[in-house]
């Protein structure tokens, strides 16, 4: 009985906590040729103390399992 009391607040603490969503902007994304990139950031602006980053998907993927994302 004590098992599922715990369980039962666990679950409800995990419930209580608040998600922060953060937006993307418009033109972020997954691009397949430099085309579609530049068709879809065109006239775009970066707001302050924005920039861009650009990078292979091979690379991506080497930094986030170099960063312990699975």
């Amino acid at each position: 009985m004590r098992i599922a009391v715990i369980i039962t607040c666990l679950i409800l603490a995990g419930c209580i906590t608040e998600h922060k969503v953060e937006t993307t902007e418009p033109w972020e994304g997954h691009y397949y040729s430099f085309d579609e990139l530049k068709s879809k950031t065109e006239g775009q602006q970066l707001g302050e103390k924005q920039s861009i980053w650009l990078l292979s998907n091979t690379t991506l993927k080497r930094l986030l399992k170099d960063a312990g994302a699975k």
